[in-house]
């Protein structure tokens, strides 16, 4: 079997996605950053899974958050030009957002009360 054939189109895909990381960096300036998703999420189940609800009440409430949670994401990510990664999938001294997103978190849900 020639590997070869196999080889040079994955070796052409790397070096591309390679290039265009490095030039979308170079060209929009965006840093790293980080967030402890884990902790933005465990704190809201702390806080509201105690409360009694019907079924569709608790997932009306997920959706919300959920979509809260991702808007101001993007949010932070677009104000502070800023790529945003979980923070056990980076292993760097990257600035931590995790309150900034968790403010802007709270501002939204309070806004749909």
């Amino acid at each position: 079997m020639n590997t070869t054939k196999y080889l040079l189109p994955i070796l052409c895909g790397f070096f591309g996605a390679l290039i265009f990381v490095l030039l979308n960096n170079a060209l929009y300036k965006k840093s790293l950053g980080v967030i402890r998703m884990n902790e933005i999420v465990v704190s809201h189940i702390e806080q509201k899974g105690t409360q009694d609800m019907q079924d569709h009440e608790a997932i009306d409430k997920a959706e919300k958050f959920s979509s809260a949670l991702e808007s101001s994401i993007q949010e932070v990510s677009d104000e502070y030009q800023v790529v945003l990664l979980v923070d056990p999938a980076v292993v760097s001294s990257a600035a931590d957002y995790t309150e900034v997103v968790r403010a802007r978190l709270q501002e939204k849900l309070a806004d749909e009360r």
